[in-house]
């Protein structure tokens, strides 16, 4: 019966000479801001959909709450009711995403320079990137490096400190880094460089981009460079609408810096690209507040995750470099959503009792986190998921936007981000055997409006 009305007009429509015979789809975007029994209606109608037409639903990440229709014991089941297109997994794959947003933008440029009758320019050259070696310059690896060697001065021959001085700057950094790690000496490690020097080249690999987010820990100013196009694309995390924002709000700054005869030829600065990346991922950080029924949860979330894996990228001495992922150890089992309804955020709890599938879920649906495919097994054969802090948040707190190592959180910790912030971020980190000092845990200016996330009353 509640399809009744959409067979009657279908048919009248199929019967007309202009529209006879043509497809006919009702199509239902933002899926996940419908209530689970606002869903059900929706589903009926989809499950039982007549010949003459048939829908086309948009939703996001795990915004499908629930599969049942309005009878308690049918539910749409895939292939026979729908035909599911993951376009996130698409992108996902090595390069996709990168050519898909290259391709939009230099569209988007090429109108441009048409209209303003200058010569074409490609936004790979607009967003130069830098390299490790480059941005360590730049954060003053050298005033780092001089201590070390001040200290090999009175332990090195002449040969030993030449070959030293032939090191790159941050690897010469990166003696000083290891000993501060393991309470031993710069010398020591020197030593052990000249016996292998195999190991301490594929070492410098390993550890080359984390240092970098220890030159400048817990100074004001630019703690880490957000540059280049490649980066920006990581910074979206397969989300267009993010990427063409950092796009813009970097050729604005240009524009304001280089002025109107320069901005579209002269690359833009490895500072407004940074500034750039910063503001767009704080706009992002705040617009999640305004979601009326759980934004103030994943602002709590997201501030609490990006407290913790910046204090990790700021103090990794002793540990893996780049941890920027985690997995919970005790979510009940099976892929979250996929065997069982969400709750509707409108009733999410977060006591005690709460197991973290709610607050995981509201999270990846608003794009708070992200969430991988595991490669582990769980003890039922099943692969737990990964997450991860959605990378446009990363420039925010200056830790790394990249997908590499993770660490694991219980439920109670995750949903102790929420309820009981700065607790639970002392807990985390010192479960990872860190020590957060007071120095470290000063916000820094962009994260003062989020200062009050962490320093609730628990």
């Amino acid at each position: 019966m509640l399809g009744a009305p959409l067979d009657e007009l279908m048919a009248a429509v199929a019967t007309t000479s202009a529209l006879g015979g043509q497809p006919f789809f009702f199509l239902l975007d933002e899926y996940e801001n419908l209530s689970p029994g606002q869903q059900r209606v929706c589903n009926t109608l989809i499950k039982h959909a007549g010949e003459l037409y048939a829908f086309k639903v948009g939703v996001k990440e795990l915004g499908l709450r629930s599969r049942l229709t309005l009878n308690d014991h049918e539910q749409l089941q895939a292939p026979a009711d729908y035909a599911q297109i993951d376009i996130t997994e698409r992108l996902r794959r090595p390069g996709v995403f990168r050519e898909f947003a290259r391709r939009i933008s230099n569209d988007r440029l090429a109108s441009i320079t048409a209209e303003l009758d200058v010569a074409p320019v490609a936004l790979e050259d607009l967003l130069p990137g830098l390299t490790e070696d480059a941005e360590a310059d730049l954060l003053g690896v050298a005033e780092a490096t001089a201590v070390v060697r001040a200290e090999l001065a009175e332990a090195l021959d002449r040969e030993s400190l030449a070959a030293f001085d032939a090191l790159p700057p941050l690897f010469q950094y990166m003696f000083g880094f290891w000993a501060r790690g393991r309470a031993s000496t710069v010398v020591e490690h020197v030593r052990e460089f000249e016996r292998d020097r195999d190991t301490w080249t594929t070492r410098y690999g390993n550890y080359k981009h984390a240092l970098l987010y220890t030159l400048r820990a817990g100074r004001r100013g630019v703690r880490k460079y957000y540059t280049g196009f490649e980066t920006f694309s990581e910074l979206a995390g397969t989300n267009l609408r993010f990427f063409l924002q950092l796009v813009e709000e970097a050729l604005r700054v240009h524009l304001g810096e280089a002025g109107s005869d320069a901005w579209l030829t002269a690359p833009i600065a490895p500072q407004l690209q940074t500034d750039a990346a910063t503001t767009v991922g704080q706009r992002n950080l705040v617009e999640l507040e305004g979601l009326s029924l759980i934004g103030p949860r994943l602002t709590r979330l997201s501030v609490g995750l990006g407290r913790v894996f910046q204090v990790m990228a700021w103090r990794p001495e002793g540990h893996a470099p780049e941890v920027t992922q985690f997995r919970v150890s005790d979510l009940p089992e099976g892929l979250l959503g996929e065997e069982q309804d969400l709750p509707d955020p409108r009733e999410l709890s977060l006591d005690a009792r709460d197991d973290g599938r709610g607050l995981l879920a509201e999270a990846i649906t608003h794009l708070a986190l992200i969430r991988f495919p595991g490669t582990k097994l769980s003890g039922s054969y099943t692969r737990e998921d990964d997450y991860m802090l959605h990378p446009i948040f990363a420039p925010v707190f200056s830790y790394s936007h990249r997908r590499k190592r993770k660490m694991t959180l219980s439920a109670e910790q995750l949903v102790g981000l929420v309820t009981s912030p700065s607790a639970s971020v002392a807990s985390i980190l010192h479960q990872s055997g860190r020590i957060a000092h007071d120095d470290d845990l000063d916000l820094a200016d962009q994260l003062n409006l989020f200062d009050r996330y962490l320093r609730i009353i628990d």
